[in-house]
């Protein structure tokens, strides 16, 4: 588990297919159109991860029967995961913070967990790589040492961590 970082691929501006799919999430296009266009231009094997992070938001848009067609097969697949790396990640994330409640840590979650947690209730809506803590400067070193404890990695040493 990493403390940060980003995504391969993920850039800040959505590419032509990138927009196809947001079109498709946001309902201004039928998945069941969308995504077999989608899907015969493009090669799934090398999909750039900012297009793979879209699909778990395109299968809650699918009806019943189209969830039975195999063509569809990735999005729901993507779904599943997307959601079962959520849960892990919240196991994870809810044993950090109870370590750091115990060691007198005052914590507070933002971005990507907090809103999972309070607006969206649903792990393959909102994607989350990392998690953003707000931790009392004279409580960083601490934070780190019960991280690592837990097998949490930073992605960047800070100078005066070393």
């Amino acid at each position: 588990m990493a403390w940060g970082g980003s995504i391969k691929g993920a850039g800040c501006w959505p590419s032509a297919p990138q927009r196809e799919l947001i079109e498709a999430i946001i309902g201004r296009h039928p998945v069941t159109e969308t995504w077999p266009r989608y899907n015969t231009s493009i090669d799934l094997n090398t999909v750039n991860s900012g297009e793979a992070r879209l699909y778990p938001m395109l299968a809650p848009r699918l009806d019943r029967q189209h969830r039975a067609d195999p063509r569809f097969a990735p999005l729901i697949q993507s779904q599943i995961r997307a959601n079962a790396r959520y849960l892990r990640n919240l196991k994870e994330i809810d044993r950090l913070l109870a370590d750091l409640r115990e060691h007198g840590i005052e914590t507070i979650v933002t971005k990507g967990f907090a809103l999972l947690a309070s607006v969206y209730k649903d792990g393959s809506l909102r994607p989350a790589a990392d998690i953003d803590l707000l931790i009392p400067p004279g409580k960083v070193l601490l934070f780190c040492t019960l991280a690592e404890n837990r097998g949490w990695k930073p992605k960047h040493v800070h100078p005066q961590f070393n």
